[in-house]
């Protein structure tokens, strides 16, 4: 087998080249730590474990791993000189790589595993990974096949660039290209901008981010125009506002299919919910649509003090309803009812009982448990069996809601739709936190990479009728059931999204330093309202004449959305 030499450790190297795709697209972490959390496996467990098991902890962690150790055990594997096992260990990893049914986050870590071996061998594989219909995918092969110096290798990339409809992962194509992955890819990621969290939560500086809603939609059937889809789109109120937007579609052969806004309406909620028409969607092939969008966030510093739970008439009139107990929030429920109960028993404080909640949760698996009983709601499921992210924040805003706080789903973008929850303190107002088992957390705000998690929408009371309507209208578009695709106001049943293919993603472009008062943000928000509601695409000017810096953001942003 043939190796080259490489530049730094395969462990520094792989770390470096996976940071840069989480500042690339926020990465598919809903499940997982941080990335400056969790330990390594031993060089002892490295040596004794079959790589099988490392491959699995790609996907899924082992609890008190780093999110990474499964890759940087397998690379370490593959180097240890044993060529049978660095063999088998190819094998499998352009077996997964190749598998669109697994796990991206899984798939694209292969990539890595491939590259930080080093063997020649893998430079086909890469190559061919370079086609995947997962833009995600194509934007970390470049990055992979970068670290090998060879013809075939740049060959790949030259043809990659030609055919790649998406600018991002061009601009990747183009780094690898320059040969800046062989010098060190750490330099990728040391050139994300930075906004340091206190300057944030202070209220002195906004931060600026790209918000991307990335889907693939299948036909199965004969070619459709005009094809309509409704989409939320960001949140504009007195936390956040959008300064421009964008909407690109290409078909499998790369060709642009123009893309429309037909119009905006906010629900009861004020969510703004975008009406997008596809000009032509190709008989037999699965498209590949883009919708970007540019937030800046006003966050506001975190809750101190003393926050008693009030008697549920004492709430404001318009947070009352997020008490109720619905067919998804199940606050009724006997087991919602029992972890109210010993929550209260520790603290009638509000901010206290959540963070006693958080630790709760942090305390499950991500991975359900086995033994879950299909028949319990999802709230009781989840608190007696543990779960991903959109059904920890159901359990979470159920046991919230029988304590008498009023909570709601909201959701964000986190290299998927990452399910979240607000919550209400009397006297501060909604509060974000995270209830994903094994992961949870209040504030939400507790790093600086959690400043690009900008609202997408806040959760109707009247869709949680459906009781398993997580994500309206991501997959859902009516109350009757899934989402559908109209041509002319009927549906086309032949049209779907791809469920690999759909994620929403961020990427912190910097921050813009502000010393507004109350009444400019709320003049700056109801300028991103105005323009938002309307059928411009682009740069919103009028708001960002409020804040001149940001528009050296939205410039870059624009050259970097697909």
């Amino acid at each position: 087998m043939s190796r080259r030499n490489v530049s730094q450790g395969p462990r520094a190297a792989a770390v470096a080249a996976c940071m840069a795709v989480l500042c690339w697209g926020g990465g598919p972490l809903g499940w997982a730590q941080q990335p400056d959390e969790g330990k390594p496996y031993t060089a002892e467990e490295i040596a004794q474990t079959e790589p099988e098991v490392f491959f699995q902890a790609m996907a899924r962690p082992e609890e008190g791993h780093h999110q990474f150790a499964g890759m940087w055990a397998l690379i370490e594997q593959g180097r240890a000189g044993d060529p049978d096992r660095t063999q088998a260990i190819i094998d499998r990893a352009i077996e997964i790589m190749q598998d669109p049914a697994l796990f991206i986050f899984q798939r694209w870590q292969c990539c890595y595993v491939l590259s930080g071996i080093g063997d020649d061998q893998a430079v086909p594989a890469l190559a061919e990974a370079l086609q995947d219909p997962v833009e995600l995918l194509r934007g970390v092969a470049p990055t992979a096949l970068g670290a090998f110096d060879t013809p075939e290798a740049e060959a790949a990339l030259r043809a990659a660039a030609q055919r790649e409809p998406s600018a991002q992962v061009r601009d990747t194509i183009e780094k690898a290209l320059r040969g800046e992955f062989r010098q060190g890819q750490a330099q990728q990621a040391e050139q994300a901008p930075v906004v340091p969290l206190d300057e944030a939560l202070s209220g002195r500086v906004l931060t600026v981010t790209l918000v991307q809603d990335v889907m693939a939609i299948e036909n199965t059937g004969p070619a459709a125009d005009d094809v309509e889809l409704l989409r939320y789109f960001p949140v504009v109120d007195d936390e956040q506002a959008v300064l421009a937007r964008w909407a690109e579609a290409t078909d499998q052969d790369g060709q642009v299919i123009p893309v429309t806004l037909g119009k905006v309406a906010a629900d009861q909620q004020g969510n703004l919910i975008h009406t997008w028409s596809l000009g032509h969607v190709p008989a037999q092939q699965t498209i590949a649509v883009t919708l970007s969008s540019v937030v800046v966030r006003h966050e506001r510093p975190a809750p101190q003090g003393r926050f008693p739970i009030p008697a549920p008439t004492d709430y404001p009139p318009e947070v009352r309803p997020f008490l109720a107990a619905t067919p998804l929030v199940t606050s009724d429920h006997p087991e919602v009812v029992a972890e109210s109960k010993a929550l209260l028993e520790q603290t009638r404080d509000a901010l206290e009982l959540a963070q006693a909640l958080a630790e709760v949760m942090r305390a499950k698996p991500y991975d359900q448990l086995p033994n879950a009983d299909p028949a319990l709601p999802t709230a009781a499921s989840v608190l007696r069996s543990g779960g991903s992210c959109c059904g920890s924040a159901v359990a979470v805003t159920a046991v919230l809601r029988a304590s008498g706080i009023p909570a709601q789903l909201t959701y964000a973008p986190k290299g998927y739709l990452h399910g979240i929850v607000r919550f209400h303190l009397q006297g501060y107002g909604w509060v974000r936190m995270d209830g994903t088992c094994g992961n949870a957390q209040v504030p939400l705000m507790q790093k600086a990479e959690d400043l690009g998690l900008a609202r997408l929408f806040d959760m109707p009371i009247e869709m949680e009728q459906i009781t398993y309507a997580y994500a309206w209208p991501y997959h859902h578009n009516d109350a009757t059931g899934e989402y559908a695709f109209r041509v002319g106001g009927q549906t086309r049943p032949e049209l779907r999204f791809s469920n690999t293919q759909c994620w929403s993603r961020n990427r912190v472009l910097g921050g813009v330093p502000w010393d507004g008062t109350a009444e400019d943000w709320r003049a700056l928000a109801e300028a991103s309202r105005q323009a938002v509601s309307g059928p411009q695409l682009g740069e919103f000017a009028e708001v960002t004449a409020f804040l001149p810096a940001a528009a050296a953001y939205v410039e870059a942003a624009r050259d970097s959305a697909p």
